[in-house]
């Protein structure tokens, strides 16, 4: 019987302070997840659960920031996929619970996460998504079976921008 061992990187850092906002710093902790062994001979999909979660340092006013997920080694956020030469894993990452909100930047039917950061005269409008200087949030990652695929293991790179 053949297996695979799949794993992914959810999260790795890229952002840089912008000159109108010196004051305020913003970091990503991520703790990503692997799907384990991986059975190409069965239709058993692989689910996982990680998290992520921004802080940010500031002060003033308060403001909005925006948490993108890039695309991976696909190039697509339709099926993002796992890589060991030139055999490919379609999995995916999810917002939610039900993996029908991809996580992306927001275009093409994908899902950006927007928080509100309060402070000073700035107040979070009603509906948003945080106040404070922490967001914490679980994401979703789905490997769906029945992909034919070499063992080995499997991985891929995804870059996590916060825009603020």
């Amino acid at each position: 019987m053949k297996r695979a061992a799949a794993g992914c990187l959810l999260f790795a850092y890229a952002g840089a302070i912008p000159p109108a906002r010196a004051a305020t710093t913003c970091t990503l902790d991520t703790s990503g997840g692997v799907f384990g062994s991986y059975d190409p001979t069965t239709n058993t999909t692989l689910t996982i659960i990680g998290s992520g979660s921004v802080t940010c340092t500031y002060t003033g006013t308060g403001f909005d920031a925006t948490i993108t997920l890039a695309t991976g080694s696909s190039g697509s956020y339709a099926a993002r996929t796992l890589v060991l030469g030139n055999q490919k894993l379609k999995y995916n990452i999810y917002l939610d619970p039900a993996h029908t909100e991809v996580f992306g930047n927001g275009t093409n039917g994908t899902y950006a996460i927007t928080v509100c950061f309060a402070g000073g005269t700035f107040s979070c409008p009603s509906g948003g998504s945080s106040s404070g200087t922490k967001l914490s949030t679980p994401v979703y990652a789905m490997l769906p079976g029945g992909q034919d695929v070499a063992a080995g293991s499997y991985t891929d790179t995804l870059v996590a921008t916060v825009t603020y």
